[in-house]
């Protein structure tokens, strides 16, 4: 089969189309014919080498972590999946930008056939990390007011549609003026470009100086210390990413910032709840809703099986809004 495999993370490193054996599921496991799989950022931070924990990868690598196709073989112990089932699937150790992949059956997601291969591989991760985000995380109602950096990214275009079904408000932020009108097509009452103007005054004046119920950050740095003065009272700042860094001082100082307003700060992880009732009921909220068209996955742009490179650089221009897509067979 033909594969796109790392050789070795590294600042210029690049990923190069070969041929590799298609693989076999062992036990637990099911192999997936590929259809279709999509890029996360922490794939480009895998090929960089700026992931947190690259020790349970072993490279040479075949990148992506999620995928979509059709079952091609299932290992020994494996129930309720069959050859030919349409699933969509996801590998933290990854394999899925190639032509087979194998997941673990505890990460493989049947699909109906009104969810299309695109949706299915751009889903697992970003709309189940924004449900939990939501629901797990803090317990969303109508009413309440959101705060998304940025909002132009996968998840929190995710983000945005979930809690404008439930009735809540969506403020976000972006460094790319180009990327407001998704966002605000999507339901969003106010995107903010942080190249332009202090995000915190913008806030506390849209909201008429109460701030906001819940934060969602990715960026980390400045950006999310900032975000605490956006807070209201008894709120709460849900950190899932520090693509600015980890803002200086910022474990001496928390205590205090807390106080201000009785605010509170979480760190965010999806796979923590694999396998619970929580994982479950995120997946099912999803895919209820991907097939009833009420929720869809903004994709940026689909690329050609040959063009793996060139969808890490797109991605990484950070150009695009939603998520990027790798298309393995039509």
């Amino acid at each position: 089969m033909r594969a796109h495999i790392l050789r070795t993370p590294g600042e210029d490193a690049q990923t190069k189309l070969s041929e590799a054996p298609i693989p076999r599921p062992g036990p637990g496991e099911v192999l997936v014919e590929n259809h279709c799989a999509a890029l996360n950022w922490g794939d480009t931070q895998i090929r960089r080498g700026h992931y947190p924990n690259l020790s349970h990868l072993r490279f040479p690598l075949i990148m992506g972590e999620e995928f979509a196709g059709v079952v091609a073989e299932v290992g020994a112990d494996v129930v309720d999946i069959k050859v030919g089932d349409r699933v969509a699937a996801s590998n933290l150790d990854r394999g899925g930008f190639a032509e087979y992949a194998i997941a673990p059956a505890t990460r493989i997601i049947k699909l109906t056939d009104r969810i299309p291969f695109d949706q299915a591989a751009a889903f697992f991760v970003v709309a189940r990390t924004a449900y939990h985000l939501l629901f797990s995380a803090f317990n969303l109602r109508a009413g309440h007011r959101v705060l998304v950096h940025p909002v132009s990214g996968g998840v929190g275009l995710m983000v945005t549609q979930m809690a404008v079904e439930v009735g809540a408000k969506v403020i976000g932020t972006t460094y790319s003026p180009h990327k407001m009108a998704q966002a605000l097509n999507l339901g969003a009452e106010l995107v903010i470009d942080r190249n332009q103007c202090d995000f915190v005054p913008e806030v506390m004046a849209h909201t008429n100086g109460d701030g906001v119920d819940l934060v969602v950050d990715s960026l980390g740095g400045e950006t999310l210390w900032q975000s605490f003065d956006a807070l209201a009272l008894y709120g709460r700042v849900v950190n899932i990413g520090e693509t600015q860094g980890w803002p200086e001082g910022a474990v001496r100082d928390l205590r205090d910032k807390l106080y201000e307003r009785s605010t509170s700060f979480a760190g965010f992880e999806l796979d923590v709840c694999e396998g619970t009732a929580h994982w479950t009921r995120g997946t099912q909220y999803c895919l209820e809703r991907l097939a009833s068209g009420k929720l869809a996955v903004p994709i940026a742009q689909v690329f050609s099986f040959e063009q793996c490179r060139e969808m890490f650089a797109a991605l990484e221009s950070r150009k695009l809004s939603g998520k990027c897509l790798l298309r393995i067979k039509d």
